[in-house]
C-alpha cells in the first residue's frame, strides 16, 4: 500500500459457476478470505451471490445482505457505481468471470494499450501472457500482467501497478495456487446458513443488536465534529487508549446525566481513558449545550447515525467500551444510578 512499509496479505479461496439463466451476472460465486499479514488483528470475512439476485457480504463484523426483489437499485452500475454490490464485493475481481470481464473492457478501451503473447514460456511453463498499460492525460496510471495455463486459461498470476512512479504508487500482486475453479453446489442462502450458523444467527441486519458488538471491533466511520473538522478511523485503527464510544442524542433527557457520570469514569477509572461522544443531531449548538467544552481526551462528533447503524444501536443512550485494540469488551444501553461505578469496573478488568 501506499506509505506502508510492510506489505499487506491476505489469503483466499473462490468458486464460481455458470449460471446462463441469471441475467445479473451470470455465475453465482463464494469467496472466502482471511488477513495473514499487514493488520493490526487478523480479519476474515466472505462474499458470496446467489444466481437470481441475492448477495451476501461479512467483513468480520457484520452482515451486509441485498436483494434484487426489493432492493434492485443496489445491483445496478448507473447508481452503485461502476458495477453493483454484487459485482464489486472484496476480491469479487479475482474470479476468472471478472479478469474475463476486465480484459473485455480493457480491449474496448483506447486508453489501454494490450499486448498478448500466446504460448509462451514463464518460469519453464506454458501460459498465455497479457500485458496492458491504462494512459491518462499521457501518463502511465496502471501496468497490468496477467498469466494463464496454456491448457486450462485458468489465471496463474496477477501483477498490477498502480500510479507507477507516483508518491501514490500501490503494487497488488495475486498468486493462485493452480487448483481447478470447482463449481460451487447450487448456492442458496440456506446453503450460506448452514456454511455460517452463528454468522447469519447473531449479524444480520433483522436480527443485529449492539448487544452482538463485544468480541468484534470497533467499526471503522468518518464524522464530523462541532467546529466541520473530520474525526475518522479505519475498522483496524487502535486506539491511543481504552476508550469509551457515548452514543446519545442531544434532546434525550438522559444525556445530560450520561456525560457527568461517564467524565467521573475518566477522572476516577485505574487507567487513562478516552471519550468518543457521538451525537444523532446535526445542530453542533445543541450538541455543545449538553456536552459542553472536550476536555482532554475527548472528542465530540455530529451527525454519527451511520456509526450507530452499523453498531445496531437502535435505542439511545448506549455506551460502547473498547480496548486500545478498538476491540468491544462490553455495551450498556440506557441510564441507570450505577454507570459510573459499572463501567469503572469494566475500564479495569480491561
Amino acid at each position: 500500500m501506499p506509505q506502508l512499509s510492510d506489505d499487506v496479505v491476505y489469503a483466499f479461496t473462490l468458486a464460481q459457476s455458470r449460471q446462463p439463466a441469471d441475467t445479473l451476472l451470470g455465475i453465482d460465486y463464494l469467496v472466502e478470505w482471511h488477513s495473514v499479514s499487514g493488520t493490526p488483528t487478523p480479519i476474515e470475512g466472505f462474499s458470496a451471490y446467489c444466481a437470481g439476485g441475492d448477495h451476501y457480504r461479512y467483513n468480520g463484523h457484520r452482515l451486509q445482505e441485498y436483494h434484487m426483489s426489493t432492493d434492485p437499485e443496489s445491483f445496478s452500475p448507473r447508481l452503485a457505481g461502476v458495477k453493483g454490490v454484487h459485482a464489486s464485493a472484496q476480491f469479487v475481481d479475482l474470479l476468472p468471470h471478472s479478469i474475463a470481464a476486465d480484459i473485455e473492457r480493457m480491449m474496448a478501451d483506447t486508453a489501454c494499450h494490450m499486448k498478448v503473447y500466446a504460448d509462451t514460456l514463464v518460469g519453464g511453463r506454458r501460459v498465455d501472457a497479457i500485458r496492458t498499460e491504462l494512459i491518462h492525460s499521457g501518463l502511465v496510471a496502471q501496468e497490468s500482467e496477467y498469466l494463464f495455463d496454456r491448457d486450462s486459461h485458468l489465471p496463474l498470476r496477477i501483477r498490477q501497478e498502480n500510479s507507477p512512479g507516483s508518491i501514490s504508487e500501490q503494487s497488488v500482486m495475486v498468486d493462485y495456487d493452480g487448483a481447478d475453479f470447482a463449481p460451487t453446489e447450487s448456492l442458496t442462502e440456506q446453503v450460506l446458513i448452514d456454511r455460517y450458523p452463528e454468522v447469519f444467527a447473531n449479524l444480520r441486519q433483522n436480527n443485529f443488536r449492539i448487544q452482538s458488538l463485544p468480541g468484534t471491533r470497533l467499526p471503522g466511520f468518518a464524522l464530523a465534529t462541532p467546529t466541520r473538522e473530520r474525526y475518522s478511523r479505519g475498522v483496524n485503527d487502535p486506539f491511543r487508549s481504552p476508550t469509551i464510544v457515548a452514543m446519545l442524542n442531544a434532546s434525550d433527557a438522559m444525556t445530560a446525566p450520561v456525560v457527568e457520570a461517564l467524565r467521573n469514569v475518566a477522572s476516577q477509572a485505574p487507567r487513562a481513558v478516552d471519550i468518543l461522544w457521538v451525537f444523532t443531531d446535526k445542530d453542533a449548538d445543541a450538541v455543545e449545550a449538553v456536552v459542553g467544552a472536550p476536555r482532554e481526551g475527548e472528542h465530540v462528533l455530529i451527525n454519527g447515525r451511520s456509526l450507530m447503524r452499523d453498531c445496531g444501536a437502535a435505542d439511545l443512550p448506549a455506551v460502547v467500551i473498547c480496548d486500545k485494540d478498538a476491540t468491544v469488551k462490553n455495551v450498556v444501553v440506557g441510564f441507570n444510578q450505577q454507570l459510573t461505578s459499572d463501567v469503572i469496573q469494566m475500564i479495569a478488568l480491561l
